[in-house]
């Protein structure tokens, strides 16, 4: 398979290209790989939904790939889900693309304006068709995140503007923008997340990043060796 692997950071790329068979470097920030049987392009992109837009976007014009997998570490919301858990992120949003007014917070999608979003992206909720279709990944753990611009490591800033209905497990920096990006570019994808620490202030103590990265190396590699030519 041809497979282009993304990360934001290079602390999240290095790992996982352990074992890689280096084949060339297409940029400062684009490597080509032999693992096992697959052809492995790593994109580091850049934090943020921005980079990894245009990134991945650029990546998808340039070639056509089986399979696109963002990999990286993420925060959690949820107290069951403790750092070094490694998560198959089905479904993403971004919950402060909207409008906030006397009577709420309101999304984009809900004010009537033409948003000029793929099929697959015109609901609020931006759904994974291939979460559980890729084997290797589809036996990981289910969540949904929420794709934000702000880490708030104060625990002063609530999130107010998350309805009930679309209440996340995980949050990032990144992953609603790959989702974006591989849907409307028509490839199958995958969002694999590792739990590094809780939503809110930060304690040093409940991080753990070291733990996050290694089991979402072994997850990846796990995959890829089981995935089909």
């Amino acid at each position: 398979m041809r497979i282009l692997l993304v990360t934001a950071t290079w602390l999240e790329a290095k790992p996982l290209m352990a074992g890689f068979h280096f084949l060339r470097k297409y940029s400062g920030n684009n490597y080509s790989f032999r693992f096992g049987e697959h052809r492995v392009d790593v994109l580091v992109t850049g934090m943020g939904m921005v980079a990894t837009a245009y990134g991945v976007g650029k990546a998808l014009m340039n070639t056509r790939y089986n399979l696109a997998i963002n990999a990286g570490i993420c925060g959690s919301f949820r107290t069951d889900l403790t750092p070094g858990t490694v998560l198959n992120i089905k479904e993403q949003f971004f919950p402060e693309f909207g409008m906030m007014d006397d009577a709420g917070f309101k999304y984009i999608q809900e004010l009537g304006f033409e948003t000029n979003l793929p099929s697959a992206c015109k609901n609020t909720l931006l759904e994974n068709p291939h979460f559980n279709q890729v084997i290797g990944f589809k036996n990981l753990p289910t969540a949904r995140g929420a794709t934000v611009n702000l880490v708030d490591l104060s625990g002063k800033r609530k999130p107010n503007y998350l309805s009930p209905s679309l209440e996340a497990d995980v949050e990032t920096q990144e992953g609603g923008a790959f989702f974006f990006a591989c849907l409307a570019g028509e490839i199958p994808f995958i969002e694999i997340r590792a739990v590094s620490n809780f939503v809110g202030a930060r304690e040093d103590e409940a991080w753990d990043i070291e733990s996050a990265l290694e089991n979402l190396t072994i997850a990846v590699h796990a995959a890829l060796d089981v995935l089909p030519r």
